[in-house]
């Protein structure tokens, strides 16, 4: 439980850096500035760190070992994000309302210039973003990207065992089985205050994001929504010391950057909430991977472990889940340090 505490501590002092860092940016009218000065990275309550870009063939290319981003310069082309484990392939289509006047690469980021908006989009590892800087009052409040992929089904809200949303949004394929998540929607001012936005469902699998702005906003807003497929650099079985213990065998996952950004970016929010989509992706994506293993039981026990990893200790090396400690609800697995006894 002490860790859990720690862990709670150390993100309060993170989010107040967040907030300090974001009361000091000065607005701008010029949104390419913003991406090269790396401000758009200030603002977001997210900070990620991206893949390098290189051009291809009059395209952009990011590429990891699971992963890899194609970046169109035109914008009326979609942009793909390729999971190489899975070989599956998903499409974004953006509609920004105005016409695109030219596309600069800045910070490994590729920028769509219009007449009153910038649209940024880059790579991280195991996912994409989409930044939007509303440079002034007339730009555009409402940004639309279409999801597209073989075997894609539909979108949806994601809820969690109360029926209650979060605003992130997931994708599924025909199967039932999820393909794709959208975390959180966040907006903010240039003076580093939240903006109200949220996302509608459209019809043809098409994300329609609301930006409500007031008169007291400051320009430039921003706002980046990102879509993730995968979540782990690496997962095993394993042993942890000489192996006679009872709780020695672990499935170990050790989770990307942005998976631990999600998990503190639900600390941003009242209280604790989690980011449903991402949450839920994540781990059913665990599970189909992994329940056949001989090593692999109860279930419910080890989702449970998961989950408290994502929320509170998201900050560790590894989640280390491990099939044979007793099942125990939730709230007794976070209560024990994610260990239930």
């Amino acid at each position: 439980m002490k860790k859990i505490v720690i862990t709670l501590l150390c993100t309060t002092l993170i989010l107040t850096n967040v907030v300090m860092m974001n009361s000091e940016v000065q607005a701008s009218e010029d949104g390419t500035v913003l991406f090269e000065k790396g401000i758009v990275d200030e603002l977001s309550p997210q900070p990620l760190v991206n893949v390098a870009i290189e051009e291809k063939n009059e395209r952009f290319i990011a590429e990891t070992d699971e992963s890899q981003v194609t970046i169109p310069k035109d914008m009326e082309e979609p942009a793909i994000l390729s999971d190489n484990e899975e070989g599956q392939s998903l499409s974004m289509q953006v509609n920004l309302d105005e016409k695109q006047n030219e596309t600069i690469s800045a910070e490994d980021t590729v920028v769509y210039e219009t007449k009153n908006t910038s649209l940024g989009i880059d790579a991280f590892d195991g996912g994409l973003r989409h930044t939007y800087v509303m440079e002034n009052k007339e730009a555009p409040n409402t940004f639309e990207v279409k999801y597209d992929a073989d075997n894609i089904s539909h979108l949806e809200l994601s809820k969690d065992g109360e029926g209650k949303t979060d605003g992130s949004i997931l994708i599924y394929d025909k199967a039932g089985e999820t393909l794709a998540a959208l975390d959180i929607p966040w907006a903010k001012d240039a003076n580093g205050k939240d903006v109200e936005t949220y996302y509608q469902i459209n019809e043809n699998n098409t994300i329609k994001q609301v930006i409500k702005v007031t008169d007291e906003v400051v320009y430039p807003v921003v706002a980046d929504p990102t879509t993730f497929t995968t979540y782990f650099s690496s997962g095993k079985w394993i042993v942890r010391g000489k192996g006679k213990g009872k709780y020695n065998r672990s499935l170990s996952l050790v989770p990307k950057a942005k998976l631990r950004a999600s998990g503190a970016f639900s600390f941003s929010l009242p209280f604790v909430v989690l980011s449903n989509a991402v949450a839920r992706d994540s781990w059913n994506k665990v599970y189909n991977k992994y329940k056949n293993s001989k090593h692999w039981e109860k279930t419910t026990g080890m989702k449970n472990q998961y989950m408290c990893h994502f929320n509170f200790v998201w900050g560790k090396s590894a989640f280390n889940l491990e099939p044979k400690r007793p099942v125990k609800n939730y709230l007794m697995t976070v209560a024990n340090g994610c260990n239930p006894k």
